[in-house]
């Protein structure tokens, strides 16, 4: 574990100087462009990585079709939290600012929707996952959705964040590639764009309500697939992440929030 630690604070710092300097270019479009470029340099690094991550894979190891019932209750889930935290911090005088559109409609779903899903999933689901899949489920999923939420840097995307991670890093165990995560990623933000572009909100949650009981259904009678032998084979864990030098680079982060 302290080999990989080191290797993904080293990443991790990277990812956050780069990210840095692609927010002070002078044009969205630049901006958006040198992020992917940030989230997509780690998986070059990756040949650096100590030995015993798995090979990354887009498309799923078998048919997950039935996963994509899934997709309706993880954009409401992740929604609700979303607004539920948002309310929360309003209690306490945080009120969160409402996101106003700063592009055209399609052009907000390519830079605000597709790049971050590309970009973040490869990143998160992709690079760190990978790095800490050795050592286990748990510490893949938790750790992989702690450094995902955590690199947004906002207090009001941190509680949302994370339980989105969860979600898509058990998806991507379960489906074993990164193609389900970047859809479900992508339909996630693409319903955010719709509310801010003036979509109704009453009857997209209604539908997303009705979608998820409706595909809860099918599943329910669906005999849940074996799940692969776990790989963990090397000592330390989630723990033992998190009292790494990797905690330097979450005390940076959490500096960020608060300034």
């Amino acid at each position: 574990m302290k080999a990989r630690a080191h290797f993904l604070t080293v990443l991790l710092f990277a990812q956050l100087l780069l990210s840095i300097a692609a927010g002070l270019l002078p044009y969205e479009w630049h901006r958006h462009a040198a992020m992917l470029g940030v989230m997509l340099l780690p998986l070059l690094l990756l040949r650096r990585a100590p030995r015993g991550a798995p090979r990354l894979r887009l498309r799923p190891r078998r048919s997950e079709a039935p996963l994509l019932l899934l997709l309706p209750a993880f954009i409401l889930f992740v929604a609700a939290t979303s607004i539920g935290w948002g309310w929360i911090l309003s209690l306490f005088g945080r009120v969160p600012s409402v996101a106003e559109p700063i592009s055209p409609f399609v052009l907000a779903i390519l830079l605000d929707a597709a790049i971050p899903a590309i970009g973040e999933e490869l990143f998160a689901r992709g690079a760190v996952f990978s790095v800490l899949r050795p050592h286990g489920r748990r510490c893949a999923v938790i750790g992989s959705a702690l450094i995902f939420a955590l690199m947004h840097a906002n207090l009001l995307q941190l509680p949302y964040a994370f339980i989105a991670g969860l979600l898509l890093g058990m998806l991507y165990e379960a489906s074993g590639g990164l193609l389900l995560p970047i859809l479900f990623h992508f339909c996630s933000n693409l319903f955010s764009i719709l509310l801010m572009f003036g979509a109704p909100a009453v009857p997209l949650f209604s539908g997303l309500a009705i979608a998820a009981v409706i595909g809860a259904i099918p599943l329910a009678w669906l005999r849940p697939a074996p799940l692969d032998a776990d790989t963990a084979g090397e000592p330390g864990g989630l723990r033992e992440l998190l009292l790494s030098p990797l905690l330097l680079w979450i005390g940076v982060i959490l500096l960020l929030m608060l300034l």
